[in-house]
């Protein structure tokens, strides 16, 4: 989970309902189906016009 500029924690929750989040959204989309071996991306955008660094936990 992380932590949201507009307030609260954002990440992926199971049976979360959603695969995308909006702005209006609940701040959580479905958990990712991963298979064991396979490859995946993962890719951070840090989106605000801060300039201060962010951690991933």
């Amino acid at each position: 989970m992380f932590i949201c500029l507009s307030g609260g924690t954002t990440g992926l929750r199971l049976l979360s309902g959603d695969l995308t989040e909006g702005a209006s959204g609940n701040r959580f989309v479905n958990q990712l189906n991963v298979i064991a071996g396979e490859k995946y991306i993962l890719v951070v955008d840090n989106f605000s016009e801060s300039t201060q660094p962010f951690t991933l936990d």
